[in-house]
């Protein structure tokens, strides 16, 4: 069960800010930051500005504080209280940072597991020519 929500600010590699959610638990804390794009195409989520991400968290941090950790219902709520078709109301970076911590909190941080993979299986392992 989420327990508790945090946003913060963040700088990305061209000093510009970002948006990073911490998402905490009844079994740990998982957090996921965006990086914002310089080319942005016109089908593209909308990216907010900081204080305008900061002013739609608190209305979705009350609705999802003591919601499971499910990350399709979190898509289904994010989807449902943003209602445009390109998150102009909460910004696709906010939007994008909850589903992928919720998403890493589904999983316990090992989001292989989400869809398929069990345990028994394994990634290949990369194989290269060394000696040409």
């Amino acid at each position: 069960m989420i327990t508790d929500l945090r946003l913060f600010r963040i700088l990305n590699s061209k000093g510009e800010g970002s948006v990073k959610i911490l998402l905490k638990t009844d079994s740990g804390s998982f957090s996921a930051s965006v990086p914002s794009g310089t080319s942005k195409g016109s089908n593209e989520a909308k990216e907010l500005d900081f204080e305008k991400v900061r002013k739609a968290f608190p209305k979705l941090r009350q609705k999802m504080i003591g919601m499971q950790e499910d990350s399709e219902k979190m898509d289904s709520l994010l989807i449902n209280s943003d209602d445009t078709k390109n998150f102009s109301k909460i910004g696709g970076n906010l939007s994008l940072a909850l589903s992928m911590a919720a998403a890493r909190a589904q999983s316990r941080g090992e989001l292989w597991k989400l869809h398929g993979l069990s345990e028994t299986q394994r990634f290949p392992l990369p194989l290269g020519n060394v000696v040409g």
